[in-house]
């Protein structure tokens, strides 16, 4: 018994120790369990279109799967939380290394249906050899392992086949729901209307199919005081209003941001006007 070789199905990954000096060990714990979840997702080799250190997810299947029981209460992580992380980790967040010291954790890229997300430095830290010796046993049993890692063991067989392209649909109630989660200053958008769609529909375009980018955006506006209506002005803005094209930009380059000089209310409300008399119509977009 004591010679037979032993398999533990399902594979392994590494974990670095020095993890605990990273920047992600001093985050939230809920962004170290999705990045434990990431990397227990990725491809150890390649797999159809993934590539080692890839894996096609989605927010719902990262909230469903990183679920957890208190008592007889499900929970699960909230979509902004994992939005944050993403966001973080690619823009951010940072190797452990001199190596990947000015590399970022991931690298997204929005699918169909899916984002694609490829793990930057996997096969650094997944390589058993790049790890030094440290007495505590590692004889190269784990060496050995690694070679003897079978093919089979694949995680992402469900997305057989699935085409590795950006998205260009847009689905109308995810934003709308980032929009409700981001901006709760402002009144909530309830129906999608055919004229709603077509004008979300625009906005997906203009602001890259990116869902960290329309949070961004959201965020922006509630932000701003004028905008969020905690001005003594009587004007606060709408979804409507602010995903139309002349306004969106408005918002982008800074056109209502707070000031510390007092100019919020006068500038904001200037900009307001001139796009007003523009139109000539009422400047409150229902």
């Amino acid at each position: 018994m004591a010679n037979e070789e032993i398999f533990i199905p399902g594979g392994y990954i590494l974990l670095a120790r020095k993890i605990i000096e990273s920047e992600i060990w001093k985050k939230p714990p809920e962004w170290f369990k999705i990045w434990a979840y990431l990397l227990l997702r990725a491809q150890h080799s390649q797999y159809k279109e993934l590539k080692r250190g890839q894996l096609l997810t989605s927010i719902p299947e990262i909230q469903k799967d990183t679920s957890w029981m208190a008592g007889n209460r499900p929970c699960k992580i909230s979509r902004n939380t994992i939005f944050n992380f993403l966001e973080w980790a690619r823009t951010s967040g940072r190797g452990l290394g001199e190596d990947d010291a000015n590399t970022t954790m991931i690298t997204t890229t929005k699918a169909t249906h899916h984002i694609l997300i490829e793990i930057n430095n996997y096969g650094l830290y997944q390589t058993f050899k790049n790890y030094e010796h440290n007495g505590d046993g590692d004889s190269g049993d784990g060496a050995k392992a690694e070679r003897r890692r079978r093919r089979h063991d694949n995680i992402n067989k469900k997305f057989k086949g699935m085409p590795m392209k950006y998205n260009d649909t847009v689905s109308y109630e995810t934003v709308v729901e980032l929009f409700n989660q981001n901006c709760p200053s402002l009144p909530r958008v309830i129906d999608v209307t055919p004229q709603r769609k077509t004008a979300i529909k625009g906005f997906w375009k203009w602001i890259g199919q990116d869902e960290h980018a329309a949070i961004k955006f959201f965020k922006c506006i509630e932000k701003s005081d004028f905008l969020a209506g905690r001005t003594e002005n009587t004007f606060h803005c709408s979804f409507d209003w602010a995903i139309k094209p002349a306004n969106r930009i408005k918002i982008q380059e800074g056109n209502y941001d707070n000031r510390k000089s007092g100019q919020t209310i006068s500038r904001a409300y200037a900009s307001l006007m001139d796009d007003n008399d523009k139109t000539g119509g009422d400047f409150i977009d229902i």
